[in-house]
């Protein structure tokens, strides 16, 4: 083979291998295309799990008819009972109960034998709206007229007779000048502290009467004490609440209960019955105990520290009495 075809050839292969590497590097230089990112969701609420669905509506007596004898008023409670995606909001044509039995029940109230109503609800979402109604009638029974009181049968011959009975009480001892008298320790118509800053516990008693003797033996049904005529004295409202303990004497030494708390503030008068009271006079009656006796004091702070006499003084012992209710 002669040089100038050698050199041809060369130069023809030489050629095709130039062409060959410079597309090969075209294509490693060229950038591949951006993929295209999701379309972002606008802001708001997230979009329903599963398929969109209108929504259906369906009323049903969820409660009812109800009387209420205050105004006589006929009720029903109406549930609507829904479907749909998203959800669907209920709208009632009326709701006496103002939203408070939830979304989905409504109060409708009738205030005649004769009236109706049409309760109509509305489901709406972002599919569609739904409409159901339902009809709703009086449905209660009217409570009928009260019987008027027939007379009063008369006690037979074994029946007990209840028969009521007034006593005084009597301050203990003879009241001093001013209004107070020390009888071991308590003082009979005062209540609070003294000038020496100590406790003052309050005693009235009645009994040892012939009247008070008859009731020996007797079943006590309730008993009702009256205290008229309080006079407050310095600051007798230092203290938080007065009791007042219904007590029997054994031995010279008081045996009460834990008595009956009274709110000092505004004290003129005190009025009660108790269960204690009752059950102490029952005692009282059942062994033969000459005096009843109510002890007053306070509870809670029973001293303001002023170095002077606060509390409450009862005027006239004598307006003190008892109600007693007994069976024979």
């Amino acid at each position: 083979m002669t040089k100038s075809k050698i050199y041809i050839i060369t130069s023809i292969l030489t050629l095709i291998f130039l062409i060959s590497t410079s597309a090969v590097c075209s294509q490693c230089e060229t950038t591949p295309p951006e993929e295209e990112s999701p379309a972002e969701e606008p802001p708001g609420e997230e979009p329903p799990e599963g398929e969109s669905e209108a929504p259906t509506i369906e009323l049903t007596i969820h409660e009812g008819p109800l009387y209420e004898e205050d105004g006589g008023i006929c009720y029903y409670r109406i549930k609507a009972t829904v479907t749909g995606n998203p959800e669907p909001v209920i709208e009632f044509s009326e709701d006496f109960s103002d939203g408070t039995l939830g979304d989905d029940i409504a109060q409708v109230n009738l205030y005649d034998p004769g009236e109706t109503y049409t309760l109509t609800a509305i489901a709406t979402n972002t599919i569609e709206t739904a409409e159901d109604s339902i009809d709703i009638t009086w449905g209660c029974e009217e409570p009928g007229p009260e019987p008027e009181p027939g007379p009063e049968p008369e006690p037979g011959p074994e029946e007990e007779v209840l028969s009521e009975k007034i006593m005084q009480l009597k301050a203990i001892g003879p009241l001093s000048e001013d209004g107070y008298e020390d009888y071991y320790g308590y003082f009979t118509a005062f209540v609070g502290d003294d000038e020496f800053d100590k406790q003052v516990k309050g005693i009235l008693s009645f009994g040892n009467n012939e009247q008070f003797e008859e009731l020996y033996g007797v079943e006590v049904v309730e008993v009702f004490a009256d205290i008229p005529n309080l006079e407050g004295i310095g600051e007798p409202e230092f203290g938080d609440v007065m009791y007042v303990r219904p007590c029997h004497y054994v031995e010279f030494y008081p045996d009460c209960s834990i008595g009956v708390p009274i709110d000092i503030e505004g004290l003129e008068n005190i009025y009660f019955t108790d269960v204690s009271l009752n059950q102490t006079m029952q005692y009282v009656l059942d062994n033969n105990i000459p005096q009843f006796h109510l002890i007053l004091e306070f509870g809670g702070m029973t001293t303001n520290l002023n170095g002077a006499r606060d509390g409450f003084k009862i005027e006239k012992s004598d307006d003190i009495y008892i109600l007693i209710k007994y069976r024979i």
